[in-house]
């Protein structure tokens, strides 16, 4: 028997590879479809912890560290939400940013030409 890190890996890369891509849009179809894929990585997780099926799935999931279709699926979602949410607030603050550039690029443009305008002054007055 292999050992169980290695059994991980071989999950990892052949299955749960499979079920994370695409996790977001053929998870929201209906239940039924679901389930399909749920029972078949229960078996596959089963035959790769060589345990009968009286485990309860959740001691399968626990032990490669994983979750089960739903709850995979929620949190994928979940991540897509926080980064939508952090790209927004990363737009925002160039934005900030840029609209302060902006401004200081004026206020420095005004003194400058201000100080312009005082040597002509003073060049003319002299």
């Amino acid at each position: 028997m292999l050992n169980v890190d290695i059994l991980k890996m071989i999950y990892f890369a052949f299955v749960h590879s499979h079920l994370v891509y695409g996790i977001e849009i053929y998870a929201n179809t209906h239940m039924k479809n679901v389930n399909k894929l749920v029972i078949l990585n229960n078996k596959i997780l089963r035959i790769l912890q060589n345990v009968s099926r009286d485990i309860h799935t959740v001691e399968l999931y626990t032990k490669f560290n994983t979750l089960p279709i739903p709850p995979l699926h929620n949190c994928h979602l979940l991540t897509i939400m926080i980064s939508c949410q952090l790209y927004s607030q990363i737009i925002l603050l160039t934005r900030m940013w840029a609209n302060a550039q902006r401004q200081q690029f004026s206020v420095a443009e005004s003194c400058m030409r201000g100080s312009l305008f005082m040597q002509f002054l003073s060049m003319t007055i002299s």
